[in-house]
C-alpha cells in the first residue's frame, strides 16, 4: 500500500490544467462543440424541416423516425472501423458526413429518396461523433487522468449542443425556412472536421500530458 500511494499521479489542479491548455485539448473539444451543436439542431428539428421540403407531417415523420436505428449502426460500425483503420483519415471522414447531409435536405423537395439517405447518414454520423472524440481522447491522455480530462471535454460538448436546436429555431423565425441553417450547419461542420485534421500526433500529446519534472 504505501508503495502504491508513493506512484500515485499527482492529480492535483496544477498538474491538470496544462492538459486543459494542451492543443489537443481544445481541438477536440472546440471540434466536438461545433459538431454536435450543427447536428442536433438538425435532429430536434428534423421533422419541420423535412415539412419544409414538402412532405407531409406523416411522411416525415416516418422517414425521422430511422434515425435512432442508422444511430446505433453508426456508433457500433464506427467501433470496428476504429480498431481497423488509420484514426485521423476516418475521423475526418465520419465528420465531414453531415456536410452531404445539408446538402441533401437542401435539394430534397419532397423526395423520399434524398430525405432517407439524408437522416441515415446523419443518424449514422451522429453515432459515430461520440466513439471517435473519446476513442481519440483516450489516445492522447494517460488514462491516470483521462476521465477528469474527459468530464472536462465534454462539458461544453453538452451546453453546445443544446444551442443548436435554439439557433435552428431562430434562423426559421427570422427566414421562415431551414434553410439559413443548413447552410450554417455545412460551415460549422466543415470547421470541425478541420481541427480533427490538425489533431497532434499521440507523440506530441504525450510529451504536454507528461512534462519534464
Amino acid at each position: 500500500p504505501g508503495r502504491a500511494a508513493q506512484a500515485a499521479p499527482d492529480l492535483s489542479r496544477s498538474a491538470l490544467w496544462p492538459l486543459l491548455r494542451s492543443r489537443a485539448f481544445v481541438f477536440l473539444a472546440v471540434a466536438g462543440s461545433i459538431y454536435k451543436a450543427a447536428t442536433f439542431g438538425l435532429t430536434l428539428h428534423l421533422v419541420p424541416v423535412l415539412q419544409g421540403k414538402g412532405m407531409s407531417l406523416t411522411d416525415a415523420a416516418a422517414i425521422a423516425g430511422m434515425f435512432g436505428i442508422f444511430g446505433i449502426a453508426g456508433r457500433l460500425a464506427t467501433g470496428i472501423l476504429l480498431d481497423l483503420l488509420p484514426t485521423r483519415p476516418l475521423s475526418i471522414f465520419m465528420f465531414l458526413l453531415p456536410v452531404v447531409v445539408s446538402i441533401l435536405v437542401f435539394y430534397a423537395q419532397g423526395s423520399w429518396v434524398l430525405a432517407i439517405i439524408a437522416v441515415a447518414i446523419l443518424g449514422f454520423s451522429t453515432g459515430a461523433e461520440s466513439d471517435i472524440i473519446g476513442f481519440m481522447a483516450a489516445r492522447h491522455f494517460d488514462h491516470r487522468v483521462f476521465g477528469s480530462v474527459y468530464s472536462y471535454m465534454m462539458a461544453p460538448v453538452s451546453v453546445c449542443a443544446s444551442l443548436g436546436p435554439l439557433i435552428a429555431g431562430m434562423c426559421f423565425d427570422q427566414q421562415g425556412t431551414y434553410d439559413l441553417y443548413l447552410a450554417i450547419m455545412a460551415v460549422l461542420i466543415a470547421i470541425s472536421a478541420l481541427l480533427i485534421a490538425r489533431m497532434p500526433g499521440e507523440a506530441s500529446a504525450a510529451a504536454a500530458a507528461n512534462p519534464a519534472r
